[in-house]
């Protein structure tokens, strides 16, 4: 296949598919690129926090005055992928309360709304806290959805005309006279290439920038820090929950729908896709949790996982992962390296994607010679739009719809109607646990680019129970086959993949009754001839 483009963008996470989505309203020809899913990497492997800033106040105001900014934008563009949860900063008796001053100063100068409010008053909001708190603060934290926000900006994309190629990998770029002039993308499950000729590549590929950018043979210097979070089964706050004191591992819990996320660690890797997590972090993360919410250590805990941080220091040595800014850069290659035909995007936040594709965007247009103005931060996103089609009468269950308005918004019924396709039995679930329905399965993989039972998760939460796609798994593999004329060993495939994964994030972190299920998998799995069905050595 041989495509020509404006511009090839690679790297499907929060920031390549709002670039995608920015040149796409401007008018260009866009083609985005993914080696893996959308948000397969650290855009999906991170606690959901929509930041105040306070996280980053005392120590980087500049990426603080960024994510507070951005909070606003973000509840106007990307209501649907967001839960006004508010955030509590709160300091324990072992903690320096004249930190806590220091904080209150730090946001009174960004301009982050930061108030301190009585134990009485916290232990009201927040009863799972315990009674030795000294100090909190209420700042404008929330949650976010990255799932629904990449998928989201990327539909926007689509939907003004670009191209989008999931599980296609950058394998080599062509130059002549110092420009990029060809791309070769090679597709992970069929094998099959693709010839790209953009005018401008945009790489916006987070932990993998140094790797893109070697095959340009120009060098990007980014520090890579694994951080680990834990999945608990039950809501264990109501807000987001944050230990007030300098930057540390386990200083934070996220509620998430029915569960509780807490996090994070900070451990340099040299690996993109190093996504393990070691045992000693899964009982660093409790402890440290269990301390600011006690209910936390007697927690059932679902999983472990990990995303790597690509954090950008562009001169003097090396420094420790949680000392470098949260800020971003972005990289001319022609003023910079002498190479035309390349920008490169690299650190920030989830919470800052959308200014952080603005700046790159600005300097693709000027590249290119065009003068269309930005508009991400006024359009709202498909799902946080009013639907202009009169909505369907779809009969579901009130909770049903419910889950599927919170998965795609304002768009849940058009999204059941088009999956169902008139079948009122593809209505029925294939995932209880997460009120799953067959339609939606169905949509993923005719209208979302799901083309792995992994895919369909990142659209749905399909697996992300108790269960961990113990029963689900089978149903779902069994849909997408069908919707992609599969063979059944090529069915097979699509359940183990998709079971091995689950169990990396299961394996550290099992204990008690997630142990019990965890056993129950492993004779289902034996039952049924896949591997995975026996215990690890």
């Amino acid at each position: 296949m041989h495509i020509e483009t404006d511009v090839l963008v690679v790297g499907g996470g929060c920031t390549g598919t709002g670039v995608a989505r920015d040149l796409a309203l401007r008018g260009l020809r866009v083609v985005l690129a993914e080696r893996e899913d959308l948000a397969a990497g650290t855009s999906g492997r991170n606690h959901g926090l929509l930041h105040s800033g306070g996280r980053y106040a005392v120590k980087d105001p500049e990426a603080a005055a960024e994510c507070i900014a951005e909070n606003a934008v973000l509840r106007r563009i990307a209501a649907h992928c967001i839960w006004d949860s508010g955030g509590l900063f709160v300091a324990l008796a072992e903690d320096d309360p004249s930190y806590v001053d220091g904080f209150l100063a730090a946001c009174g100068r960004i301009g982050i709304e930061a108030q301190e409010i009585s134990k009485q008053d916290a232990l009201r909001d927040e009863p799972n806290l315990p009674e030795t708190i000294r100090r909190v603060v209420r700042v404008p934290d929330g949650c976010i959805d990255p799932f629904s926000l990449c998928l989201a900006n990327a539909l926007d994309a689509s939907e003004h005309g670009a191209r989008i190629l999931l599980h296609h990998e950058l394998a080599a770029m062509t130059k002549v006279s110092g420009r990029i002039t060809e791309a070769l993308l090679r597709d992970r499950l069929s094998g099959e290439s693709v010839t790209v000729v953009p005018r401008m590549v945009v790489s916006a590929t987070g932990a993998w920038a140094g790797q893109v950018g070697r095959l340009a043979d120009v060098d990007l210097r980014v520090i890579l820090s694994k951080g680990s979070l834990l999945v608990a089964s039950s809501r264990l706050v109501r807000a987001v929950v944050n230990r007030c004191r300098p930057p540390a591992s386990g200083d934070i819990l996220v509620p998430g729908g029915p569960v509780t996320l807490l996090g994070t660690t900070s451990v340099e890797t040299a690996d993109p896709s190093d996504t393990s997590s070691a045992e000693e972090e899964v009982t660093l993360l409790r402890d440290e949790a269990a301390k600011l919410v006690p209910a936390a250590g007697r927690a059932r805990i679902l999983r472990a996982f990990a995303g790597v941080r690509p954090l950008y220091q562009q001169t003097g040595p090396a420094a420790d992962g949680r000392a470098v800014s949260r800020g971003h850069a972005v990289i001319d290659h022609l003023a910079r390296d002498g190479l035309g035909g390349m920008v490169s995007i690299v650190g920030g936040k989830l919470t800052t994607y959308r200014k952080m594709a603005e700046d790159v965007c600005a300097v693709v247009c000027r590249q290119l010679g065009v003068d269309e103005p930005c508009r991400t931060a006024e359009l709202p996103l498909p799902g946080s739009a009013a639907c202009i089609e009169p909505a369907p009468d779809i009969g579901v269950s009130p909770r049903t719809l419910r889950m599927a308005r919170i998965r795609h918004g304002s768009r849940a019924e058009q999204v059941l109607a088009r999956g169902s396709a008139g079948h009122d039995d593809r209505l029925s679930h294939l995932c209880l646990c997460e009120s799953v329905t067959e339609a939606e399965v169905r949509h993923a993989t005719e209208h979302l680019w799901a083309r792995t039972v992994d895919d369909v998760r990142r659209r749905t939460r399909v697996g992300c129970g108790p269960c961990q796609g113990t029963y689900c798994g089978p149903r779902v593999s069994s849909v997408i086959a069908e919707q992609l004329c599969a063979s059944a060993d090529e069915e097979r495939a699509l359940e183990a993949a998709f079971l091995a994964e689950r169990q990396k994030g299961v394996s550290p972190a099992a204990e008690g009754a997630q142990l019990v299920q965890e056993a129950l998998r492993r004779a289902l799995v034996r039952s049924m001839g896949l591997p995975g069905g026996h215990r690890e050595t």
